[in-house]
């Protein structure tokens, strides 16, 4: 998580979340450094904010799976697609459902949220989406989950 620009957009968002407008320079620090992969030690009076810290960073973290993970599942299509398989990562938009209700993808990379999403399960449940595979979690390779 080096980008600077993107770690000030992500610890301002994640700041509204914890209802707090701001942080102190050495809250700012030691969220920095540890979100850049560095050992931080805060040694801050009682009252300060340090639970702050913590709470921030693991805020920050789980964006960044997500953002890693988002990464992985558009190489996976992308390498899918390589094969001449159709690959799609699951939204709930009309289009993309209408997509998958006619059969375009055989292979659908969603999160669990999308999986359960009423309107994916609707047309999930029509006959021409019972042969796609569904990838919860990213493939390790493509040619290993092709059989």
């Amino acid at each position: 998580m080096e980008d600077h620009s993107d770690q000030d957009a992500i610890i301002s968002e994640k700041l509204k979340l914890l209802k707090t407008s701001s942080l102190k320079a050495e809250q700012k620090q030691a969220v920095v450094g540890v979100l850049n992969g560095k050992d931080a030690m805060a040694i801050l009076p009682t009252e300060f904010g340090k639970s702050v810290i913590f709470e921030l960073f693991t805020l920050a973290k789980m964006q960044e799976d997500e953002l890693t993970w988002t990464s992985i599942m558009e190489d996976q299509i992308k390498d899918f697609e390589d094969l001449g398989i159709s690959a799609v990562k699951l939204s709930c938009d009309e289009k993309t459902l209408e997509e998958i209700a006619g059969g375009k993808y055989r292979v659908i990379f969603g999160s669990t949220e999308a999986v359960l999403d009423e309107r994916f399960r609707k047309v999930s449940k029509d006959y021409r989406t019972s042969r796609v595979e569904m990838c919860m979690q990213p493939c390790k390779k493509p040619h290993d989950f092709i059989r």
